[in-house]
């Protein structure tokens, strides 16, 4: 268990860490908003996942204060950012913060967020209130919920108007990985993100694990951010998704399900893409019907085994 006493400590040094895939502009709007912050003590990140839209270059000229990892290939989310999380490491900062490039975070947004944090070390994850970036008001994430029976994760608080509904710090069952804040004592226990997922389903596995592991996982509503949603990886309605979520979903259970819940799980999940299936033929969105199938069956022939480099 991690160690729950009070710690009045020095300011938590932050590793923001930003990846970014042809994604100039959101990325250049999300660097702004944090050079605004009111938080002083954090580094950040760019790491590039191959873009060809001259990102690198334009970074390098105007925002020569920030890192810039270049990789060469499109590494995806969980080892582009476990790359940044072991440079973090090394640097030996307090946490790091997973931020998506296609978002606008608050002036004190990482003040609001360490908060919690820096008072109890138990907290081990902690995430701010999410909104739509074009309905400055309406919420895209007030908390995360996992439902064992179906595999299915739901956003609270998601589309409603925000009138202080959600205003006290909640234990939340994941943090969204647009916004993920990780206390150091969590990356020491658990290690590194899961780089199998490649896109989706990394987030919600590394809270689970830290979780099952003793800390707690929690929203710090004061934070707040603003989300360009889907703007990154387009959502579920191209063959990317298609294929990538109900693999990715069926490899989390395996991972972490009880028989019971499995069991449960592949009913409802069944039934599930029976419906996604037949809806997509009737909207003649053919594109995306073979490769949500093969990521099924991907997911069905996948064989859990302990990840290589799942430490430091």
């Amino acid at each position: 268990m991690p160690n729950n006493k009070i710690s009045m400590s020095k300011d938590l040094s932050v590793f923001i860490i930003i990846l970014n895939h042809n994604g100039k502009e959101d990325t250049i709007e999300c660097l702004e908003s944090i050079r605004a912050q009111t938080y002083k003590n954090y580094k950040v990140c760019i790491v590039d996942n191959a873009s060809t839209d001259g990102s690198q270059d334009y970074f390098k000229e105007n925002f020569s204060w920030a890192m810039l990892i270049e990789n060469e290939t499109n590494l995806g989310f969980a080892e582009a950012n476990n790359i940044a999380i072991k440079q973090a490491m090394k640097m030996k900062l307090d946490s790091v913060l997973l931020l998506n490039n296609d978002t606008k975070v608050a002036p004190d947004m990482l003040s609001e967020l360490i908060k919690p944090m820096k008072v109890n070390l138990a907290i081990g994850i902690a995430g701010p209130k999410m909104y739509y970036y074009n309905r400055s008001d309406t919420l895209w994430f007030a908390r995360g919920k996992m439902d064992w029976k179906t595999g299915v994760t739901s956003h609270i608080g998601g589309m409603e108007q925000d009138y202080g509904q959600y205003n006290e710090i909640c234990d939340s069952d994941f943090i969204s990985g647009c916004a993920l804040l990780i206390h150091k004592n969590v990356i020491n226990k658990i290690g590194l993100m899961d780089e199998r997922y490649f896109y989706y389903q990394e987030d919600i596995d590394y809270c689970t694990k830290a979780i099952k592991a003793g800390f707690k996982c929690i929203v710090a509503p004061r934070a707040k951010l603003w989300h360009k949603v889907a703007r990154t990886s387009g959502g579920s309605e191209n063959p990317f998704g298609a294929f990538l979520k109900p693999r990715n979903r069926i490899i989390f259970m395996k991972k972490y399900a009880t028989f019971p819940q499995m069991a449960s799980f592949s009913w409802h999940f069944g039934i599930e893409n029976v419906i996604h299936i037949l809806s997509a033929i009737k909207r003649k969105n053919f594109k995306i019907v073979m490769p949500r199938i093969k990521g099924i069956a991907s997911g069905i022939r996948y064989k859990i085994k302990r990840m290589q480099h799942d430490h430091l």
